[in-house]
């Protein structure tokens, strides 16, 4: 569950 959280997080960053 962390795994998609990090994942998530880089999306946003990249997404930002």
């Amino acid at each position: 569950m962390r795994n998609l959280y990090k994942h998530w997080l880089l999306s946003c960053r990249l997404q930002g």
